[in-house]
């Protein structure tokens, strides 16, 4: 159960994980530049929709949630899991954005294919892939 969850939220992309990493850079990619194709702001249903980045969030105990955000390094896994302490990591690298393909429900069909380049996570169950791209 607790792996079905955190792969849906890899497929509607809302979540948010509360944590931190050890990485002495700061853990943060809000202020790194990183461009992508603008086709990818205002995708229809099924179509790829990019966000800055991919967080993946776990706890000792094998917990864990994950997120599409704007370069934080956090999201708020409280509201999905009664656990924690959180720590969380980026699934894309820093020259990377991320590119989730793909919609959940009836009718859904194939998701769309990524952008040239992308390489790809693990899809999910619902049928949602998501990507780590290039940035432009």
């Amino acid at each position: 159960m607790r792996k079905a969850l955190s792969t849906l939220l890899l497929a509607i992309g809302v979540a948010a994980c509360s944590g931190s990493n050890g990485d002495s850079t700061g853990a943060n990619l809000v202020a790194v530049k990183c461009s992508w194709p603008s086709t990818l702001n205002d995708a229809g249903p099924g179509a790829c929709r990019a966000s800055r980045t991919y967080v993946a969030c776990h706890d000792s105990a094998g917990d864990g949630c994950s997120c599409a955000t704007d370069g934080a390094q956090t999201c708020d896994c409280s509201g999905f899991l009664n656990a924690g302490p959180w720590t969380c990591d980026y699934a894309c690298a820093a020259n990377q954005y991320f590119v989730s393909c793909g919609s959940i429900g009836p009718g859904a069909g194939a998701p769309a294919d990524p952008p040239a380049g992308c390489t790809s996570m693990a899809p999910n169950p619902g049928g949602v892939v998501g990507y780590c791209c290039p940035c432009g």
